[in-house]
């Protein structure tokens, strides 16, 4: 599947939306919220691979999973 920078830019508008709901003080090291972040993006990308047909392997979703917690943690 050829993915556009269109479907590219939605998928981290929608990535920077589960973190920003999740956001509250010290969030930083509350495991919880740390893991709903998870399974929220966790949940993303199988809806993306049920309505758009997004096929990306476990592996590389945790990595991306990892990934955004780690910016997250930096910037929020």
């Amino acid at each position: 599947m050829e993915v556009s920078p269109d479907f590219v830019a939605e998928i981290a508008e929608e990535i920077r939306k589960i973190v920003a709901n999740h956001s509250q003080v010290d969030w930083t090291n509350n495991k919880t919220i740390h893991d709903r972040i998870s399974q929220d993006i966790d949940d993303l990308f199988y809806g993306y691979e049920k309505e758009r047909g997004l096929k990306l392997s476990f592996d590389t979703i945790d990595k991306i999973i990892e990934n955004v917690k780690t910016v997250a943690l930096r910037r929020f």
